[in-house]
């Protein structure tokens, strides 16, 4: 199943590999899973992670997944 992504503003986070412009992917109560659009580095980071307290990306990616279901 291809899920929606929500994309992540470089000006609050980037890959920390190759700062390229990451998507989250997935997520459940304690983790986002974001993937790099660039190298495709694939990692887990806290709904927390992009300094926004929780409020702006962790909400958009259940959103979507609650959609597609």
């Amino acid at each position: 199943m291809v899920r929606d992504m929500v994309h992540v503003k470089l000006t609050d986070g980037c890959c920390r590999e190759c700062g390229g412009e990451l998507q989250v992917t997935d997520a459940d109560d304690a983790t986002m899973q974001v993937v790099c659009e660039t190298c495709g580095d694939e990692y887990s980071v806290e709904p927390d992670a992009f300094g926004d307290g929780g409020v702006e990306y962790w909400p958009a990616i259940m959103v979507e997944l609650e959609a597609a279901e």
